[in-house]
């Protein structure tokens, strides 16, 4: 979980929050399956790290705004932005592993999730057949 979220946070320094979550949330759901892990404990952390694009002005419009009009280089927006991301992926860390479970049962195998692994097929439909 810590690595996919800082590979999504550092992916989100080059290109949108959006575009990240689309590339990279159905490649940790199969992930998640694939481990026969709940996907929520994939998805929920990667999907706020890719809100962490603190060090480049490509990141956001607001980095943008600051790198323009505040006349900074990128060295000066990089070191107070590294700072901010490693303590925000330590708090997404800790946050998800302390409320997930209580929240969302991130840490109990879904129930659908066996309904899949059993039938083998990740298509197939989740609704009992009628004899």
């Amino acid at each position: 979980m810590i690595c996919l979220s800082i590979i999504c946070s550092f992916m989100s320094e080059l290109i949108s929050n959006c575009g990240t979550c689309t590339v990279l949330l159905p490649v940790f759901a199969v992930l998640a399956e694939d481990l026969n892990l709940n996907p929520l404990l994939f998805m929920i952390p990667t999907t706020i790290a890719s809100n962490y694009a603190f060090m480049l002005p490509v990141g956001t419009p607001a980095n943008a705004m600051v790198y323009e009009h505040g006349r900074l280089t990128i060295m000066e927006m990089v070191v107070p932005g590294l700072l901010a991301k490693v303590i925000t992926m330590v708090v997404t860390v800790v946050v998800t592993y302390v409320l997930g479970d209580p929240i969302f049962g991130m840490f109990q195998e879904a129930d659908w999730l066996s309904a899949i692994t059993t039938t083998g097929d990740a298509n197939a439909t989740l609704v009992p057949l009628q004899p």
